[in-house]
Formats: C-alpha cells, structure tokens, sequence
C-alpha cells in the first residue's frame, strides 16, 4: 500500500515528536480522560489521555 520508505520516514518522524502509533490494538472504551486498550497479547491498558486522535482501520465480519 505504502513505500517501506514512507512507513519509515513517518514512524521516525512520530517518534522524534514522542508520538506513539499502536498497531493491532483494540479500543475497548474511551473514557473522559483515558482509553482503554486491548493489547496485542489480549492485556488490558489503561492510557490516561487529554486529547484523542483514533484513526481505526476495518475489520472484516464473516460472511454466515
């Protein structure tokens, strides 16, 4: 979908600004000053936050 260079040049960029992206986790609930996260391992975290930014991708459902 998108050049490794480009892949590589955001995270580092992110990084560099102490942006964290969390890929393959799920947000179980977004509370007033946190979000709750499943981790890739299934573990719960708790984020405490003042600002949100969800940028979430689709899931396919199965076809029954």
């Amino acid at each position: 979908m998108f050049s490794k260079q480009l892949i590589s040049y955001t995270e580092s960029t992110f990084k560099e600004s102490k942006i964290d992206i969390l890929t393959k986790t799920m947000v179980k609930e977004v509370k007033e000053r946190s979000v709750v996260l499943q981790m890739p391992d299934k573990s719960i975290k708790e984020v405490p936050c003042g600002l949100v930014v969800w940028v979430a991708g689709n899931k396919g459902r199965k076809i029954t």
